[in-house]
């Protein structure tokens, strides 16, 4: 007798449906009979979908709500969902600020943030939550604590029936309090806070504290307390002895009973027990990191805890920039347990090792404990180093548009079913993902009998080809009201320095940059059934004036979510998108969230070498023609003048992607390097100008080069037989008095008038006893002077975008 699927044992059952590609197909088997939907609504196909797609992730027993929230945080990854916003603390009108943190009196920049937050769930509801994020700015200390779930929802119903006042809440119904930390005694630019590290929820011995560690450049490191539970108190409860040498790095590990490493000077990493009640703690151990056979090692710039006992540092420049160390609370090793080298391939084709900086290293979640973490470096490449390999490293990533860009900040996201990192880069504002699942585009698994990495599957990521691969945020706001706002051109320029996220299975991202911290949320606003910690989707399903103003209500009351601008990481010219002000449709452009739309590339003119000759190593290249900076004519005594300048290389013109720049020199020796410097100036000029303008004007479509003329402006010519005749000049005459007024109108001094029609056609016609002008044969005067300084503020405005 054959057996349907409503015949199976619960056993079976949950092995079918734990391979749902996700929420909705569960829903869609709850709905084909009354089994299934009883089987589904009692939580246990829930269970097991979400236990083997989300094995790493820890969540209450709400097992609908968490399959609910996670499959949309996947579907908010493949469809590049972002809603992002810059937090600060409201001004408080009983206290208010002396300085603008942001930018702190004396100083030409804004604050560098560092960032620590965590995030837990109170109680067995997937909405109840609590999250704390902690950053300094310049000498100041800025916490944000907020809690979520229907209890705080039931608050805002009732501050809100009471006196209808809701302030402490956002447009979500979620409450947050703030602390501003201000020690009287430090410093504004001696003093910055260059460490802050929050005890998790196991490690606090109050749950309604918060336990702060804050290192400065000074030299202090102190750990400070905060009650949620009463305004504007906080106290310091240990000083950590560092002999006030200059903390550049710390890092807490797991443990109950945590231990505390921080860099505190140049070489030496100092370990610590952390522990309330002790006034002055020494440390446990130091560990002078060298580098044997180096006259001048390396400066220490990170460490973190790969797992309890188990510590990383990076130094740098150094041949062995990253070094593991065993670290406990009864024994620390003085000498590395690993180091890892980079090498290099030299020009003539050997292999070396690369003396580099490392400035940032992260584990990885969901792996082996302690085995994997990631390391970002000043040469701008991503490296995945595993332990259990004799090898430095085991993949890479590089950034193929922004190749050369250091990596500031690392941070991987979403566990398993996101498979992806985040990398902070020095310029531009520029946050780029990485998908882990492919190594400079080629798929890759660093253990292929396993899933650790395997995506909740999207119908969209196969459809339209944007739901994998490496892409690019710019992290300032394009929006139409971005440019009120202070500092906006030196923020769009600014470094990511650091990265923090709360909890793997949240859709929170902090990030740090100059004089700001950007809250990113990986969901939709036009999500009609969103994650459930968001209040509600839009009312208005339909697309539509009603449906895009209902959710710019809903998710922007106080104008503040800004308009970001993306690019994917693909070979050749990439394609920039940017995201509409909320209350605005976007493109509709498939497999991209609703906000996305296309956006011009800049099209320019390009510089190509054809050699006569072709060789091996050079068949020809290519490049824009504003890459090429820095060229002139060198005229020597002796010899053929030369062409030189500084080239920029690109993806696809053909230069090997690990020159920077490149010396490019071309000898005229027939003569005309100066007519040839000439035309190239004037065509690099007018390029330049074309894209700027087509920037300036909004141009969908960029530039049309067809519409630019590139050769000179005409000479000036007389037009047929005529001659230039000039006019006479105006004569002056006394007004006439007005007929019948008795009453005596004094004349104007003077008076300009025009001839009447009359008098023009009397005139008789030009004769050659008149003067005559012959049309100039030369530029007007100061032309040359204008021009000149016309192409010197166009070179000084494009190397300033540059920097």
């Amino acid at each position: 007798m054959p057996t349907s699927l409503e015949d199976l044992p619960p056993e079976l059952l949950a092995q079918i449906v734990s391979y749902a590609a996700n929420a909705r197909t569960l829903s869609c088997v709850a709905l084909t009979c009354s089994k299934l939907h009883k089987f589904l609504q009692s939580n246990e196909g829930y269970r097991a979908f979400v236990q083997r797609r989300f094995p790493s992730i820890q969540t209450p027993p709400c097992w609908k709500d968490a399959a609910h929230g996670l499959t949309t945080l996947s579907r908010a990854w493949l469809r590049k969902s972002i809603v992002a916003r810059c937090i600060r603390p409201p001004q408080d009108p009983r206290r208010p600020r002396i300085q603008d943190p942001r930018r702190p009196r004396g100083q030409t920049m804004g604050y560098q943030p560092v960032i620590d937050s965590y995030g837990i769930w109170t109680d067995s509801e997937w909405k109840s939550r609590k999250e704390v994020v902690a950053w300094g700015a310049g000498a100041e200390l800025i916490i944000r604590v907020r809690w979520m779930g229907n209890a705080i929802e039931e608050e805002w119903h009732t501050a809100r029936r009471n006196n209808g006042n809701t302030a402490g809440f956002d447009q979500h119904h979620h409450r947050s309090k703030w602390w501003t930390i201000r020690d009287p005694l430090v410093r504004e630019g001696q003093d910055d806070i260059t460490v802050v590290k929050l005890l998790k929820h196991g490690q606090k011995p109050l749950s309604h504290c918060e336990y702060i560690i804050v290192g400065r450049a000074s030299g202090k490191l102190d750990m400070l307390s905060i009650d949620t539970r009463t305004p504007d108190e906080w106290r310091y409860e240990t000083h950590f002895i560092t002999e006030e040498q200059h903390i550049r790095s710390a890092s807490v590990n797991s443990a109950e009973e945590p231990l505390l490493a921080a860099c505190i000077n140049d070489r030496t990493v100092a370990i610590y027990s952390v522990s309330v009640g002790h006034d002055f703690v020494p440390p446990l151990g130091k560990i002078q990191v060298m580098e044997p056979n180096v006259s001048e090692p390396g400066w220490v710039w990170y460490t973190i805890f790969l797992r309890q006992d188990r510590l990383a540092v990076s130094i740098g420049p150094s041949t062995e920039p990253i070094q593991i160390f065993d670290v406990g609370p009864h024994a620390i090793s003085s000498y590395p347990i690993r180091t890892f080298s980079i090498q290099e391939r030299s020009k003539e084709g050997g292999i070396g090792l690369l003396r580099t900086s490392i400035s940032s290293l992260v584990p990885l979640a969901g792996a082996p404990e302690g085995d994997l973490f990631l390391s970002g470096g000043y040469d701008g490449i991503i490296r995945l180093h595993d332990l259990r390999s004799p090898t430095a490293y085991v993949a890479s990533w590089t950034d193929l548009v922004d190749q050369f860009s250091s990596i500031y900040s690392l941070l991987p996201v979403g566990g398993e079913f996101s498979g992806r990192f985040l990398a902070g880069g020095s310029n531009h504002a520029l946050l780029k993902v990485f998908d882990m699942r492919k190594v400079n585009g080629t798929g890759h698994s660093y253990d292929r009998q396993d899933h650790a990495f395997d995506v909740v599957g999207d119908p969209l990521a196969n459809e339209s080809g944007h739901g994998s691969g490496h892409w690019n945020v710019f992290v300032s706001d394009r929006g139409p009201d971005a440019d009120r706002r202070p500092n906006a051109q030196r923020r769009s320029n600014t470094p990511v320095y650091s990265l923090s996220s709360p909890n793997p299975a949240w859709p929170t991202i902090y990030a740090g940059l100059e004089g700001q911290v950007v809250q990113f949320e990986l969901t939709s606003v036009y999500d009609r059934f969103p994650d459930p910690i968001y209040k509600i989707g839009p009312k208005h399903a339909r697309q539509g004036s009603l449906y895009h103003k209902d959710a710019a209500h809903r998710w922007d009351l106080g104008h503040e979510v800004m308009c970001l601008s993306m690019y994917e990481q693909v070979p050749g010219q990439p394609t920039l998108r940017h995201q509409a002000p909320l209350g605005e449709p976007g493109d509709g452009i498939p497999g991209l969230d609703e906000r996305w739309k296309e956006t011009w590339a800049e099209v320019v003119p390009e510089i190509v070498y054809l050699p006569s000759a072709p060789t091996a190593q050079l068949q020809s290249f290519s490049a824009p023609i504003l890459n090429l900076q820095d060229t002139r004519v060198d005229a020597p005594f002796f010899g053929a003048n030369s062409w030189t300048g500084i080239l920029k290389p690109v993806n696809g013109g053909n230069i090997p992607a690990h020159h920077a720049f490149v010396k490019l020199s071309m000898t005229f020796k027939d003569g005309g390097a100066f007519d040839f410097a000439t035309i190239y100036e004037r065509i690099k000029e007018t390029a330049a100008q074309a894209v700027e303008v087509a920037r300036e004007n909004g141009r969908s479509q960029g530039p049309d080069l067809a519409d630019v003329n590139l050769e000179q402006l005409p000479a000036y010519e007389e037009v047929g037989n005529a001659m230039s005749v000039p006019p006479p000049p105006p004569t002056l005459q006394q007004p006439t008095p007005i007929s019948g007024v008795t009453a005596q109108v004094p004349p104007r001094e003077s008076g300009i008038v025009v001839p009447s029609d009359d008098e023009r056609n009397s005139r008789p016609p030009a004769t050659a006893g008149h003067q005559q002008y012959p049309p100039p044969n030369e530029p007007p005067p100061g032309y040359e002077e204008v021009q000149q300084g016309s192409i010197a503020d166009s070179l000084e405005r494009r190397v300033r975008d540059a920097s």
